[in-house]
C-alpha cells in the first residue's frame, strides 16, 4: 500500500510538471534605430584676467576691468549685448599669479561665433566651445517606433527562412531609458543618438 502511494504521488508530480511547461513559442528580436542631431546653439567658456607687466616682451600691465571693458566693447560691435555674458565659477587655476574671472557666452548665431572666436584681446581667453542642443519627444517617439519596425522586419525575414509565422507582439522592452533627453553640452556640433528595443513576438505554424 505504501509502495502504491509512493507511486501514485510520483505520477502526479510527473504530470503537473508536463503541464506546468509552457507550449508558447515565440522569439525575441533587437530593433534599432539612431538619427544625426545638428546642435541649435552654442556656449562660449572665457576667462577673463589681468595681464602683468613684462618689460621685456614690452607688456604693460592691463586691469582685469581694462581687459573685460575691451572685451564688452568688441563684442558690441557685432551686436552682442553686455548682458549675454554670464560669470560662473569653472575654469579658473588656483596657481594663477594673476586675478582671474570665468564667464560663459551663449550663442545661436554663425557669423557672431566666428567674430568672437576670432578676437584678440589681451587678458581674454577662449577656453572651450561646447555645442547645445533642443530636445524633442516626438523624435524620441519616432525613433522608438522605428526600432520596432525594424524588429519587425528582422521578425518576418528569419519567420520566413524557417517555414513559420510571425504573430502577434507580446512584449517589448525598451533598452534605451530615451535617448535624446540627456542631450546637454557636447564638444561636438553633431551628435548621433541611438535607440534600442526588444521585441518578442508569438511564433506561428
Amino acid at each position: 500500500m505504501k509502495r502504491f502511494i509512493t507511486l501514485l504521488v510520483l505520477c502526479l508530480c510527473i504530470m503537473n510538471t508536463s503541464f506546468g511547461q509552457s507550449t508558447e513559442r515565440f522569439i525575441r528580436i533587437i530593433g534599432n534605430a539612431s538619427q544625426e542631431f545638428i546642435s541649435t546653439g552654442t556656449v562660449l567658456n572665457f576667462v577673463i584676467s589681468e595681464v602683468a607687466p613684462n618689460e621685456y616682451k614690452q607688456i604693460r600691465y592691463k586691469s582685469i576691468d581694462q581687459a573685460y571693458s575691451e572685451f564688452v566693447e568688441e563684442m558690441g560691435k557685432i551686436g552682442i549685448p553686455e548682458s549675454k555674458l554670464m560669470r560662473t565659477t569653472g575654469n579658473i587655476s588656483k596657481y594663477a599669479k594673476t586675478v582671474q574671472r570665468a564667464y560663459s557666452l551663449s550663442l545661436n548665431d554663425q557669423k557672431q561665433l566666428d567674430a568672437v572666436s576670432a578676437m584678440d584681446i589681451s587678458g581674454v581667453k577662449l577656453n572651450s566651445i561646447n555645442y547645445t542642443y533642443t530636445y524633442d519627444e516626438d523624435v524620441e517617439q519616432s525613433l522608438a517606433l522605428s526600432a520596432i519596425d525594424d524588429a519587425k522586419r528582422k521578425a518576418k525575414n528569419l519567420c520566413s527562412s524557417i517555414g513559420m509565422n510571425m504573430g502577434k507582439i507580446l512584449n517589448i522592452e525598451d533598452t534605451s531609458n530615451g535617448c535624446c533627453s540627456d542631450m546637454g553640452e557636447n564638444k561636438e556640433p553633431t551628435m548621433k543618438k541611438a535607440y534600442k528595443v526588444k521585441v518578442t513576438f508569438e511564433l506561428l505554424d
